[in-house]
């Protein structure tokens, strides 16, 4: 269920069964408990905690496990600290916004075969440093970069996890920006970008990413026209700049009407090519847009 207010605590509970079968390996039926209590308090500086507590019961089969069944207790803390500051330079507001973290979970089972993201919820001592910066123009936010730095207290040799970098822009660009930088190594891990250029008629926009792990390094490029308003344009292309080269080139054309519109898409990679003719029927499949 969703927070329900009790005085100046907001309590919240999920509860789920679900039944797991797997071919050739560890079938279960799971009874999952997990209520939460949230409370905040502090004005220039905000203390925000949420304590909860965890009963997952298993009924296994078809394994050789030796126990049948297995119950997992577990316990969470999850703490945030955080102010704001600003400071006011003619028609620039620049709002700084630090946050210290410590998301901490004690759990009795940690070696449980996964079958969704419940069995995810492990042992769990994290600590996070974040700042973020925000920019505004006659109270209107133009752009934010938020710099956080995890820690896991469970890593003892390496306990610095990658930095992790955000860069968004409303203003002159509509631009997003994110990276992770191995501190351990000296090393960038990830990039990931996308630049909007909007003009009267349409936009343009590119995009990016990397991953040094997984040996990526993919493009897209794509452009939205709308020639009259009922009509609008677009091609988009992509390219993978360590395997394949030009990877996809897809384009799309959709004509809207008061009451119906049609949509054509044709899509073509290496060795395959797709086409979608698609009606809709707004006030059944969409809505309307205004008319024309």
């Amino acid at each position: 269920m969703h927070y329900t207010r009790f005085g100046s605590f907001m309590v919240s509970a999920n509860t789920t069964a679900a039944n797991f079968w797997v071919k050739n390996g560890v079938s279960a039926k799971r009874f999952d408990v997990y209520p939460r209590v949230l409370h905040a308090m502090g004005d220039a500086v905000v203390l925000t905690q949420v304590f909860a507590l965890r009963e997952t019961a298993y009924a296994f089969s078809g394994h050789d496990r030796t126990e049948s069944s297995l119950q997992r207790e577990a316990a969470e803390y999850d703490g945030r600290i955080n102010m704001r500051l600003y400071r006011q330079y003619h028609t620039i507001t620049h709002i700084i916004e630090p946050s210290l973290r410590y998301h901490g979970i004690a759990s009795s089972e940690n070696n449980i075969p996964v079958y969704d993201v419940v069995e995810t919820y492990q042992k769990t001592s994290r600590i996070e440093f974040s700042v973020l910066n925000r920019f505004r123009v006659k109270g209107r936010d133009i752009a934010a970069l938020r710099v956080t730095q995890p820690v896991d207290t469970l890593q003892s040799d390496r306990p610095f996890q990658p930095l992790n970098v955000e860069l968004t822009s409303r203003y002159p660009l509509v631009m997003t920006i994110s990276s992770q930088y191995d501190v351990n190594y000296g090393k960038v891990k990830t990039v990931t970008s996308e630049i909007r250029i909007p003009f009267k008629r349409g936009s343009v926009n590119f995009g990016q990413r990397y991953n040094r792990d997984e040996d990526i390094s993919e493009y897209k490029a794509g452009i939205m026209i709308t020639p009259v308003k009922a009509i609008e344009i677009g091609m988009h292309v992509w390219y993978d700049a360590k395997g394949e080269g030009l990877t996809n080139f897809s384009t799309n054309v959709k004509y809207s009407r008061q009451c119906w519109g049609v949509r054509v898409t044709a899509s073509a990679s290496r060795g395959d090519f797709t086409m979608q003719v698609m009606f809709d029927l707004f006030g059944v499949t969409a809505k309307a847009p205004k008319a024309s």
